[in-house]
């Protein structure tokens, strides 16, 4: 199913950027936030990456933790520029 590739290649994407690091030591909830926030950037282009990153990193930091915020906001920046080069600040984290 298209929502099956989908999130192989997110895994395949998250992996090349983490270092000693399994995403699925990940909470449930932060994947999630993830997931979606990497549909948001592929299926509404019209959605700049600041604020996709900027939402992403509040709700994990209201419904998961501080830390996992701070890995939502260095992870997603990362993917996000990969997606789409350019779009956000120099260093990109929210």
């Amino acid at each position: 199913s298209g929502y099956a590739l989908f999130d192989q290649q997110m895994h395949a994407a998250a992996r090349e950027r983490l270092r000693n690091w399994d995403l699925d030591r990940v909470s449930l909830l932060l994947r999630l936030i993830l997931r979606q926030s990497l549909a948001e950037s592929r299926h509404a282009p019209e959605v700049p990456a600041r604020v996709i990153l900027d939402e992403a990193v509040e709700l994990a930091r209201k419904y998961d933790s501080e830390e996992g915020a701070s890995f939502a906001n260095g992870l997603l920046a990362a993917l996000l520029s990969d997606e789409r080069p350019g779009e956000l600040a120099e260093g990109g984290r929210a």
